[in-house]
């Protein structure tokens, strides 16, 4: 039996007429609505989701009427479409007698068909209805025309309804003809309007409602386009953040270049990868008054679905490594059109995935034991969820060794299939025919998944050269170029990144060994380094200075031969497994969660970053990359992944530094001379590319008092002339020149003035002030500038301000847009960019006393170590203009409380004064455990009247115990299954009762790993009598070196904060020990050999075993060896020529003991 399509979109929309027109002479009485000018009208192509798609056979007729039994029948409701509408009115009351038209489906080639066309009235009712295919409707409705005022629109409709075979894009073509005396009404009259000629087309597109569902939906209903994972921001170094001088903050790019955020599949966890919703009208059997019975429709249920995957190019590809059987399930929901746990699962994959003969693959997920038949209305829901589960445990040992597999899966159209189901209460197994139902996703419209790791492209497009003995940057010179986005799985905890291997294919005149900062192990000025994301940030999943060092070390730069595109160099990041960071991945990736929202993780979890030196060339070429294999997982999933991932070619920038030539504190009065504030060098370090500056911009930061306008003298003296935004040059003498309030120069002395032709304020929005001028002539590199700056005449006194220079900016597009434009550049091939160099002069006038720096003694080596719990140390600068005539007087202000109230603790009248120690012996000493804030408040005159301005405010805590607290550690006693620690507390002397320990913390630490361990020893209650402490440590691991420490500890009252003194050990190294069960050791055989393990070890306990201990004799010996050889082994371990000595005295004794036995 033949049934309307299951889950079919259309894309249609009603047709709603025009305005009708005005009748045609005074005595016309027929007229059409005349846009478009036919009474015949096809409706646009349109996407929606029709209602209650459905069937009831139009070749049944009913035996009374002899007319379909869907006739009188809501057209919505039988699965109807409207395709044309017929448009005629009168203006007298005139009656439709007769309308006959003609509409054809043109399109035969196609396996969509055109089941019934109807011809439907204005109310939805349908009038005739006749198989699909080449239809002429013909009626007499004897039917009053109403005036086209009184009821605007078409009166009739053409509708149409297709079959099962659906197919997804599939295009629809109608033909309607018109002709004349097909439409016939009574009585005519003079000036009717003409009986019309139609021949219209229009053509329908069919839309299937598939969606993938990995984050975030792409639904092909109501998606365009190609899918893509949602978008995140990152804000490159330097090029989109900027700091603000004036403020002591950074700025960044109202944009960052955005990224995306892919479906990383955990291990072992179940993801929802594609869904469906389908609908079906399933009538039920009625008697219309007419006596028409309604056919009922069988319903009909999902029967089964065809999931493909395909490795994209990946050879090795198979996913029954990826998925087991039953990894591949079909969930209905339960109503909220969001997957989740609570689902019912309907079905999974039975049987492995099968290679197509294109390569693809395939498996069928068929429904078992729910039979429950589809909706009969599409809820706008998605009714089915395909849902995977990627397996820990593939079967084949190449592959389990392998992880970050990127694949896809869909659903190929056809794919999709329904049955019958013959029991009412659906208890009965399905039986046949089971229609074609033409639905899927093709591959194209769904994303790429990744296993476990994905590598994202971050870098920039240009990379500035950097001084690499410069204080490393992460908003400017630590540049990101690969994200590592990861997740483990939750039963897979501890997992970690182990290696990555970064490679660089360097195009043109580069070379990372010459060009890169040198690799230094786990810091942030090396060539290349390892940063966690910190997913606590406001910038989840991009690089910012709220990320972490991942500790790590990296192998020097290898040149691996050439490959296209250049030369092939690389080297390997091994992350160190330290507590601070050990590299662990995290155990999840961001997924829709029950409510449809994100996941915890979003953008990657680490990143790779390098630092480059200032010989990087300009327009040199260079790209980075993780190839397949180059990621290593360690246990308990150790693999490598196949992930890879390739920045875009990036190009070396200029070489720029902005160096102060103001450093310190400097006066500049109304009306200064030209004063040099900053020198510029520029360097294309020989690129032969011919760069050159076009022009400059000049920020001013206003620290008290200042204006632009009014403080720094004007370009009046050049005559400009203002026009499209900028103040264009009209005198162009370098005398009038350097009169102006900014001049840049070619010499120190300012005496050699670079011309320009126009200027304008900086104006991007929320930016800094300050101007931007564009030089008559670029200045080729290499060149060194300075900026020089005057005072106008109505600058006040002591108004203050900085000067500075920020570049930053993306290529071409930043030239007129939201950067600042610092450094516009251009070369011989008309590329432009921009240069990310920055930085700022000392403040003019300032009225701030500066900076005070807590010296905390203990940290301070240049200080006394004998005072290291004396009290907390102030230093400040002042950098004010203030005469040491107008000082009065510096105040040391204290807070106990957390800064809520300040106290002065004291007063110094001395204006060269620059220091001042708060300690316990002295006035308004320090408390121990409190945290106290300070700030220096200086009071000077200024006319007449006394002010003052105070510093910033620093937060410092007195900690520290005497040093001759200090426990005193005897060396440990290592035996055969415990080493012995013996100290003496010296803190019970002390007739300070707060400096008396209250109690004792003993570390391990594992010198391999750095692993610790950490137990608390209570002190006495009699100290005077337990001033001496043993603890056994019985926890040690045979053949492990360890160090300890011994910390005296002391319980503050009323705070809860612990201080402690640390002392370290000399190192201990445990000696080997006899396997459990192995007797005891040979203490100075292992000391000597450096192992418990070994011929000669083997020899020596066997004479051990098999004749010393068989004698009287021989048991005392070895009674005596075992409690005496443990310090003289100790000894011997830690001095390499006692070890070689023994050995060679130990050699004919092994050789006899060998013979003997």
């Amino acid at each position: 039996m033949r049934r309307m399509p299951v889950f079919v979109l259309i894309g249609v929309m009603l047709f709603m007429a025009g305005q009708a027109l005005a009748v045609i002479g005074p005595n016309t009485r027929i007229s059409y609505g005349a846009s478009p000018p036919s009474p015949v009208m096809p409706n646009a192509p349109y996407t929606q989701n029709p209602r209650g798609v459905g069937y009831t056979p139009v070749t049944e007729i009913d035996p009374v009427t002899g007319r379909p039994v869907i006739i009188g029948s809501s057209a919505a409701s039988q699965g109807f479409i409207v395709a044309f509408g017929i448009n005629i009115k009168s203006s007298t009351g005139q009656r439709l007698t007769r309308l006959s038209v003609r509409w054809i489906d043109e399109s035969p080639t196609t396996l969509t068909r055109v089941e019934a066309m109807a011809l439907v009235s204005r109310t939805g009712t349908i009038l005739d209805a006749q198989p699909g295919g080449d239809v002429t409707h013909t009626i007499n409705p004897g039917l009053i025309l109403p005036t086209d005022a009184a009821s605007p629109g078409p009166m009739y409709y053409l509708a149409f309804r297709l079959n099962d075979t659906a197919r997804h894009g599939e295009t629809l073509t109608f033909h309607f003809l018109c002709r004349a005396g097909d439409l016939v009404w009574v009585p005519t009259e003079a000036g009717d309007a003409a009986n019309p000629v139609t021949d219209l087309y229009a053509s329908y597109v069919v839309d299937l409602r598939v969606a993938d569902y990995t984050p975030f939906l792409f639904d092909r209903m109501t998606s365009t386009g190609i899918p893509n994972y949602p978008a995140y921001s990152q804000w490159h170094p330097g090029e989109m953040i900027r700091p603000r001088y004036e403020s002591g903050t950074y700025q960044y790019a109202p944009s960052g270049a955005t990224h995306n955020c892919p479906q990383v599949m955990a291990w072992e966890e179940w993801v929802p990868v594609l869904a469906f919703s389908c609908s079906q009208r399933n009538f039920v059997a009625t008697v219309t008054p007419a006596g028409q019975s309604i056919v009922v429709s069988p319903a009909v249920h999902l029967d089964y679905v065809t999931v493909s995957a395909d490795g994209l190019g990946d050879p090795e590809f198979n996913p029954n490594e990826i998925f087991r059987i039953g990894d591949v399930r079909i969930y209905r929901d339960d109503g909220n059109g969001y997957w989740d746990p609570a689902d019912t699962l309907v079905g999974s994959s039975q049987t492995p995935f099968v290679q197509t003969p294109t390569g693809t693959w395939a498996v069928l997920i068929q429904q078992t034991g729910l039979f429950e038949p589809i909706e009969d209305v599409d809820d706008g829901n998605y009714d089915y969820f395909i849902v995977v589960r990627v397996r820990s445990d593939s079967e084949t040992p190449a592959y389990r060794g392998f992880t970050g597999w990127k694949y896809k899966l869909w659903i190929e159209p056809g794919d999709i299939q329904f049955a019958l189901t013959a029991d009412p209460g659906f208890a009965l197994p399905p039986v046949g025919p089971h229609p074609v139902m033409f639905a899927g996703i093709p591959e194209i419209m769904t994303k790429v998944i990744y296993n476990t790791v994905y590598v994202e492209p971050l870098s920039q497009e240009r990379f500035n050269p950097n001084d690499v003995d410069a204080v490393p940057d992460m908003t400017s010179d630590i540049l990101p170029v690969l994200g590592i986005d990861a997740a483990s799985g939750a039963g897979f905890s501890g997992i970690r990144l182990e290696t990555i291997k970064l490679q660089c294919i360097a195009a043109n005149n580069f070379d990372p060994r010459l060009h890169l900062a040198p690799l230094v192990n786990n810091d942030i000025s090396s060539g290349v380094s390892l940063w966690r994301d910190n997913k606590g940030g406001t910038n989840v999943g991009s690089f910012d200075t709220t990320d972490t060092l991942v500790p790590f070390s990296v192998s020097p730069w290898v040149f691996e031969g050439p490959v296209p595109g250049g030369n092939l160099f690389s080297c390997t990041i091994i992350t160190q497994g330290l507590v601070s960071d050990p590299g662990i991945i995290p155990p999840d990736d961001m997924y829709q969660d029950t409510t449809g929202a994100l996941g915890p993780n979003r953008g990657s979890d680490f990143f790779i970053a390098v630092r480059t030196r200032p010989s990087l060339p300009y327009g040199s070429r260079f790209r980075f990359l993780i190839p397949a294999n180059g990621i290593t997982l360690t246990a308990p999933r150790a693999s490598t992944a196949r992930s890879t991932g390739t920045t875009p070619d990036i190009q070396g920038n200029v070489y720029a530094k902005v160096t102060p030539v103001v450093v310190g504190p400097l006066a500049l009065g109304p009306s200064s001379p030209s004063t040099s504030v900053l020198r510029v060098d520029l360097n294309d370090n020989g690129s032969g590319m011919s760069p050159r500056l076009e022009g400059i911009s000049v920020e001013f930061y206003d620290a008290g008092g200042f204006s632009l306008l009014t403080c720094i003298a004007s370009f009046d003296p050049v005559a400009p002339t203002y026009s499209g935004g900028w103040f264009n040059v009209t005198n162009f003498s370098p005398d009038a020149l350097k009169q102006c309030g900014l001049v840049i120069y070619r010499d120190a002395s300012l005496t050699d003035p670079v011309l320009i032709k126009r200027f304008r304020r900086l104006a991007f929005s929320g930016g800094p002030d300050g101007y931007e001028v564009e030089f008559l002539n670029p200045v080729f590199l290499p060149s060194t500038l300075y900026v020089g700056i005057r005072t106008s005449a109505t600058c006040p006194a002591g108004a203050a301000f900085n000067v500075g220079i920020v570049g930053w900016g993306l290529g071409d597009i930043a030239w007129n847009s939201w950067a600042s434009r610092a450094f516009p550049i251009s070369d011989a091939l008309a590329v432009r960019t921009n240069i990310y160099a920055r930085n700022q002069t000392g403040t003019f006038n300032p009225n701030v006393a500066g900076i005070v720096l807590v010296h905390d003694t203990p940290y301070q080596p240049q200080l006394n170590l004998s005072k290291s719990y004396d009290g907390i140390y102030l230093k400040w600068t002042n950098n004010s203009i203030i005469s040491p005539a107008a000082f009065l007087r510096y105040e040391i202000h204290r807070s106990d409380d957390g800064g809520a109230t300040f106290n002065i603790i004291d007063t110094i009248f001395d204006y060269s004064a620059n220091s001042y120690a708060n300690t316990r012996t002295g006035i308004n000493p320090p408390v121990d455990g409190v945290t106290h804030r300070y700030f220096v408040r200086m009071y000077y005159q200024q006319g007449g009247s006394t002010l003052s301005v105070d510093s910033n405010t620093v937060t410092a805590t007195i900690i520290g115990m005497p040093d001759v607290c200090m426990p005193s550690v005897d060396d440990p006693q290592e035996s055969v299954s415990l080493i012995s620690l013996n100290w003496k507390d010296n803190s019970q002397t002390q007739t300070d009762i707060n400096h008396r320990a209250s109690h004792f913390l003993l570390r391990r630490v594992r010198v391999s790993d750095g692993a610790y361990y950490e137990s608390v020893i209570t002190v006495n209650a009699n100290p005077s009598v337990n001033v001496f402490y043993h603890w056994d440590d019985t926890s040690v691991e045979t053949g492990v070196h360890y160090y300890y420490q011994i910390l005296a500890r002391r319980q503050l009252t009323p705070t809860v904060a612990i201080h402690s003194k640390p002392v370290t050990t000399r190192e201990v190294w445990t000696f080997y020990q006899e396997p459990e069960g192995g007797g005891s050791g040979c203490f100075i055989a292992t000391a000597a050999f450096g192992s418990p393990f070994g011929r000669h070890l083997d020899a020596l306990r066997a004479f051990r075993d098999t004749r010393l201990s068989r004698t009287a004799f021989g048991k005392a010996f070895v009674a005596f060896y075992e409690k005496h050889s443990p310090r003289l082994a100790r000894w011997i371990a830690r001095r390499p020529v006692a070890k070689s000595l023994v050995r060679i005295a130990l050699t004919p004794v092994v050789w006899l003991c060998d013979t003997l036995r």
